[in-house]
């Protein structure tokens, strides 16, 4: 198969044109580096605007897919999201993410605090979300509190050596017993029934933590810590007693690693349609990896779909057109 058909010295077929997408969007690779690598590699001759001509008309053709996948998110049973610090021409701006373990969705946001939730969620959200204490998330009322965050928490409470130390000291080791009988439960060796009373004990004994240490004035990571906790207690063992719910957020955390490298060798986008492109190739990129599919077949088939105006592939699952579409 051909890497691409050239039309003139500045069009490029569906294959070129999504794999130079792919290159940037999947491997960070920046416009300047793959248009030396196609050239060094598969004598491809195009210069880094051809590049980013590529991106752009990648990023049209993806317009659907991926707005497919955000209209997906509230009927998600259980959803993890999370965010992280981008750039748009030096301006501080939030790469977010909602993530299950079928589809994720990006979105580039100025702000960090409700305005993206209420775009994915106009009409609010039923089923359990997964994140971290930030105050934003409390908009959803059923939630599950990330343990991972939780752990670090209650040590940083201990490497302070202050007040709460000894009391951290034991909440952390009965964590660790906690997620051996939850790992049980996973495996099919405890019932769920069993797993709430192996442990009621520690569930105790962590509230008394809290409740100790929202009451003490020395400490003070340990009183807002505690007090914070208390205040939404049901978001805390969810997992213990909701089948489907995870005890931590690591889908959405690792969803975003991808994406903190790319940050980190881009250091962000410079326009509204570079932070567009960046949103649309990631969803296609985190959606196509959760459902075992070839990133690079499903844009070339969505390219090469979308120029000739017929139905494009869904990234929904088990929906659309069957990857392996050929073209130009």
């Amino acid at each position: 198969m051909s890497v691409t058909r050239w039309i003139s010295g500045t069009c490029t077929g569906p294959n070129l044109t999504a794999l130079v997408a792919t290159l940037v969007g999947e491997y960070h690779l920046s416009r300047d580096a793959t248009a030396a690598l196609l050239q060094t590699v598969l004598g491809v001759p195009i210069c880094p605007a051809t590049a980013q001509s590529c991106c752009a008309q990648m990023s049209d053709a993806l317009a659907a897919p991926t707005r497919a996948v955000e209209e997906a998110l509230p009927a998600a049973a259980s959803l993890h999201l999370d965010e992280t610090s981008w750039r748009r021409r030096g301006v501080m701006h939030w790469l977010w993410i909602a993530a299950t373990d079928r589809l994720a969705s990006f979105a580039v946001h100025r702000r960090r605090g409700k305005d993206q939730l209420k775009l994915w969620f106009p009409d609010g959200y039923a089923g359990v979300r997964h994140c971290d204490r930030r105050r934003p998330y409390e908009m959803f009322g059923r939630r599950q509190l990330c343990w991972a965050h939780l752990e670090r928490d209650i040590q940083a409470i201990i490497d302070r050596k202050r007040a709460g130390e000894a009391l951290a000291v034991i909440a952390l080791a009965g964590w660790t017993t906690m997620f051996e009988a939850w790992h049980r439960l996973k495996a099919g060796s405890l019932t769920r029934a069993a797993l709430l009373i192996e442990t009621a004990g520690y569930r105790a004994t962590f509230k008394r933590f809290c409740t100790r240490g929202s009451c003490q004035k020395r400490d003070r990571k340990w009183r807002s810590l505690g007090a914070d906790l208390l205040r939404q207690w049901d978001c805390v063992f969810r997992f213990l007693e909701t089948p489907g719910v995870e005890p931590t957020n690591n889908t959405a955390e690792q969803g975003l690693r991808s994406a903190v490298i790319w940050r980190r060798t881009t250091h962000g986008t410079r326009t509204d349609a570079g932070s567009l492109f960046v949103s649309r190739v990631l969803t296609t990129v985190g959606t196509c990896k959760r459902q075992g599919r070839r990133v690079l077949d499903f844009m070339r088939d969505t390219l090469l779909a979308h120029r000739r105006g017929g139905p494009l592939p869904s990234l929904l699952p088990q929906a659309g057109p069957e990857p392996g579409l050929q073209g130009g």
